[in-house]
């Protein structure tokens, strides 16, 4: 078993070496082969020799996660935002889910929030649980929607790869939410995904955060996430998952009438 830890920044370099630091230091705490892929639009050399670096230069966020992907040999592939963390024991238990559980395909680890030096945990109960995904596109039918509790933050995310190498062409187009991507395209397919209690990523909050601020920076923002809804739908082949996209781009649509 090998794991291919993704870590993308863009325009953004003061949290990367720290990025980079929780990575080997969580690599330290298992048996499992790790390799590290940094992909960045600016010059940038950590001191570690076992680093692929693959620099970029005007893309969409989801290109910039393409290209890691196509170069990433590992059955696992682990997502890492510059500005977030690991902690020591994520890769060691990511690794023992897809190493002892084969059916699953996609798991989502719980996080911890960090602002300066205090830590907190999101007010919002966690779901935890497997479920195979023909339950869950049926329960989500019920709903009406999609939960974001089972997709949102890419950097608490972890595939595996032969699956998500089908998607790569639809990935290198979409210009934002690549969280949700990644978890649609288990939905496209019937699988097992799992969402578990541990909080193995630390979810830095600070000014660069990347929340628009300004109703127009809020609109424009959404706008990007209907864009990627749109070409997800038309290339995803699911009846049923086409359809929650739509009800998650008609909820979006209706986010942006409220604020505007």
């Amino acid at each position: 078993m090998k794991i291919s830890v993704i870590i993308t920044a863009y325009n953004r370099k003061e949290y990367l070496t720290e990025a980079i630091d929780s990575v080997i230091a969580s690599a330290k705490e298992t048996g499992y082969g790790v390799e590290i892929i940094v992909s960045t639009n600016f010059h940038y050399d950590y001191p570690a020799s076992n680093i692929k670096y693959l620099n970029v230069s005007k893309c969409t966020l989801g290109s910039q996660l393409a290209g890691a992907v196509s170069i990433a040999t590992g059955d696992v592939l682990c997502f890492l935002d510059d500005d977030d963390l690991f902690m020591p024991e994520k890769l060691h238990i990511i690794g023992n889910l897809f190493e002892y559980y084969p059916e699953i395909t996609y798991v989502r680890n719980q996080i911890i929030r960090k602002q300066g030096d205090e830590y907190s945990l999101p007010a919002y109960k966690p779901v935890v649980g497997s479920y195979p995904t023909a339950y869950l596109r049926e329960e989500f039918k019920r709903m009406g929607g999609v939960s974001e509790l089972l997709m949102a933050n890419l950097s608490a995310i972890s595939v595996r790869r032969q699956y998500y190498l089908n998607y790569v062409g639809v990935l290198s187009q979409i210009p934002a939410i690549p969280d949700e991507f990644s978890f649609y395209t288990q939905l496209n397919e019937d699988t097992v995904v799992a969402s578990i209690a541990p909080r193995l990523t630390v979810y830095r909050l600070h000014e660069s955060t990347s929340h628009p601020v300004g109703k127009q920076a809020q609109i424009d923002a959404i706008r990007l996430g209907i864009d990627s809804l749109r070409i997800q739908q038309k290339e995803f082949t699911n009846p049923d998952l086409k359809e929650l996209i739509q009800k998650r781009i008609e909820v979006s649509e209706r986010r942006i009438g409220a604020i505007e």
